[in-house]
């Protein structure tokens, strides 16, 4: 009797899979053939759920997205709806998640950054829901600059600003808005 295949599953595997390598590796050095390798199936195969490497990179995107905003609201829940603290305790995924987008942004391809521009939306739609601020109003729009302001600066500087300074610095800015 031939194996049944939850198709949607398996491409959620592959997916899941596969961000681990797109963190070692980046975007830009990757082909469809070394990520068919390291998923151990054949390319053809991950031709079928993925038509290029773009689509899969922006399918991890999304399984990760996805997760890290469930991590972020349940932290945020625990502290007393503290964004910056629940922030914190995710900044290694934050802090991979933006290297992986600027990888993304240099690649010579040409790829299409429309995807890009949608990721961006749904971290601003979060930020605006997280704070009880209408999406693109100031509040929404100065949180989300701080807030990838800060993991831009931690990443360069892991010593930098502390996380609940940045929430003092924005409780500041609001105050003025």
């Amino acid at each position: 009797m031939p194996k049944i295949i939850d198709h949607g599953e398996y491409r959620k595997e592959l997916g899941t899979r596969a961000i681990a390598l797109f963190r070692a590796e980046g975007y830009r050095t990757l082909s469809m053939r070394k990520l068919a390798d390291y998923l151990h199936v054949p390319k053809s195969t991950l031709y079928h759920y993925f038509p290029s490497k773009q689509a899969l990179f922006e399918y991890c995107g999304s399984l990760v997205t996805g997760s890290l905003f469930s991590q972020i609201s349940r932290e945020a829940a625990k502290e007393g709806g503290n964004l910056f603290k629940a922030l914190s305790e995710q900044e290694e995924e934050l802090t991979a998640e933006v290297a992986l987008l600027f990888d993304f942004l240099r690649d010579g391809e040409g790829a299409d950054k429309t995807s890009l521009a949608d990721s961006l939306d749904g971290y601003r739609r979060f930020i605006a829901d997280s704070t009880a601020s209408e999406p693109g109003s100031p509040a929404a729009d100065g949180t989300y600059l701080l807030l990838l302001g800060i993991i831009l600066s931690r990443s360069l500087d892991p010593s930098g600003m502390e996380w609940e300074r940045a929430g003092e610095i924005l409780n500041l800015l609001r105050d003025c808005l």
